[in-house]
């Protein structure tokens, strides 16, 4: 169970593949953020995300509260991205979607 408010992240999260999970999301903290199925926060990284064995360093510090977003759609807008539904989130974007969102 989710709360309302997280709902958007959820289902977000639960409804897309693998690849397009973590891309999104290295796209996300790429940009200073954070996106969990809870939430979209800004957040700053204090060093690197592995270690010299190549383990994952949790590094960041979330700051404030997440981005308002009542839909999915609100999630992409808030991101800039193009919209994806649920159907079309086994593949990333091409470069040329990138582009024109980052335009």
């Amino acid at each position: 169970m989710y709360p309302i408010d997280e709902l958007p992240f959820a289902l977000l999260h639960f409804s897309a593949g693998t690849l397009f999970n973590r891309k999104l999301r290295h796209l996300v903290g790429k940009r200073g953020f954070t996106l969990t199925e809870h939430g979209l926060c800004r957040c700053n990284r204090a060093g690197p995300t592995r270690d010299a064995r190549g383990a994952y360093v949790n590094s960041k510090t979330v700051v404030g509260r997440s981005a308002i977003c009542a839909t999915e759609r609100a999630i992409f807008e808030e991101l800039g991205l193009p919209w994806r539904a649920k159907d079309d989130r086994d593949t990333w974007y091409t470069r040329e979607e990138l582009g024109a969102a980052n335009a």
